[in-house]
């Protein structure tokens, strides 16, 4: 239960575990193919060049051995030259001669001295040199507490960006919108991870600021015309059949109407809900004619235009806000123009006003932008037409009076 609660704990304990069991594993690997490699193969070269240096050593004693002075000299030389203690004894084992700092306590190598078969003597080399004891383990120990500090360190660097990325979900999912992961350079798996968060979180602090706006500009705009219909009614009651309080009650609701679809059509398109049925572009532009109430002889459909597809609902609301944008803002339609163009339909409204400013055209396609003589509204009807248009992949044209898309 403990080991479980410390690996489910952090990416960075899992990683850092994995990483010191790779080294446990590997010293333990390393150490059993040298033992192998010394119990199958090396400790068998290694008796060969003893056995070499054995004779080597056995042959220069004889070539002086009946020279005291020069036997007595390569024995010096030997012990010198190597730091070794050396001891040569004659084959009762009485003291020749000797070189070296200290006695051998050990026997040590024994070298014998042999000439035609007769055994001359017996040289006895050994290391009297100390060592300090346990200085191979403490080295080891030293190589691995530095592995085991160089793996959590790595460890924490590649878990490091998940934690930062972790900690910005939990700070968006407690309601702060500003919160964002680090962005990270390359094409990494990191950096598109969190250069998506990034994006889905701007998504979600755009959606709900404009659905604050929204809602506050909804419950303004709903007051007016529930206002005149309260009033409306009243008069209705107080005189009863005057054709001109239903008329007026008929145009306040439909204002209301207009409101809700606009606030359905924003609300379809903040989900990106969107059909895709095959669509007849004169039918569409018939229906949002007839909807605004301008007259069909201003609609024009040229020669060779196919159908498309899309979101009947949405590319209706796009039409009917191009139409009454312009006869709110424009002095009225003058033509309305449905045309092929490049395997493409394009709706173009043209109006008698001066035409949109090439400097304000992006500002008033942002939601909630009214125009100068709008009086009312949500100011949601040149943003829903960007808007729908891009969900249907298409182009806005903006050419002075003339405003439309190209789907």
């Amino acid at each position: 239960m403990g080991l479980r609660r410390f690996f489910g704990a952090s990416l960075s304990r899992v990683i850092f575990a994995w990483f010191a069991f790779s080294i446990f594993a590997t010293v333990v690997v390393v150490g059993l193919a040298a033992a192998t490699f010394a119990a199958v193969g090396g400790e068998s070269r290694w008796q060969g060049h003893l056995r070499r240096g054995q004779a080597y050593l056995g042959n220069q004693l004889v070539a002086v051995w009946d020279d005291p002075t020069a036997r007595s000299a390569e024995v010096q030389a030997l012990g010198r030259d190597l730091g070794l203690s050396v001891r040569l004894e004659d084959p009762d084992g009485a003291l020749i001669e000797r070189a070296g700092a200290a006695e051998c306590e050990a026997r040590g190598l024994e070298v014998p001295v042999v000439r035609d078969g007769t055994m001359l003597g017996r040289l006895h080399v050994c290391d009297t040199t100390e060592r300090p004891r346990g200085g191979f383990v403490f080295s080891l120990a030293l190589i691995l507490l530095a592995l085991w500090i160089a793996s959590a360190i790595v460890a924490r660097r590649i878990a490091r960006p998940l934690d930062d990325l972790a900690d910005a979900a939990e700070r968006l999912g407690d309601g702060e919108l500003a919160a964002r992961a680090p962005s990270y350079e390359g094409e990494s798996e990191l950096a598109k991870l969190s250069g998506a968060f990034n994006v889905m979180a701007g998504r979600i602090e755009a959606q709900i600021e404009d659905q604050k706006a929204l809602l506050a500009e909804v419950s303004h705009e709903l007051r007016t015309p529930l206002g005149h219909m309260r009033v409306l009614l009243e008069l209705a009651r107080d005189k009863p059949g005057e054709p001109k309080h239903v008329d007026a009650l008929e145009l306040e609701v439909a204002a209301v109407d207009d409101l809700v679809e606009q606030l359905l059509a924003n609300s379809r398109l903040g989900f990106d809900i969107a059909r895709s049925d095959e669509l007849d572009p004169t039918e569409l532009a018939i229906a949002a004619v007839e909807r605004v109430g301008v007259p069909v002889e201003r609609l024009e459909v040229a020669q060779g235009v196919g159908t498309l597809h899309g979101d009947a609902s949405l590319l209706g609301a796009a039409l009917t806000n191009l139409l009454r944008n312009a006869e709110t803002h424009g002095g009225g339609v003058t033509r309305f123009l449905v045309e092929p163009r490049d395997a493409r339909v394009a709706f173009v409204v043209e109006d008698a006003g001066p035409g949109l400013d090439p400097e304000l055209a992006d500002q008033l396609f942002q939601p909630f932008v009214q125009g100068e003589t709008h009086q009312s509204g949500l100011g949601l009807g040149l943003s829903l037409v960007a808007r729908i248009v891009s969900a249907h992949r298409g182009e806005l044209l903006i050419d002075g009076p003339r405003i439309g898309f190209v789907i």
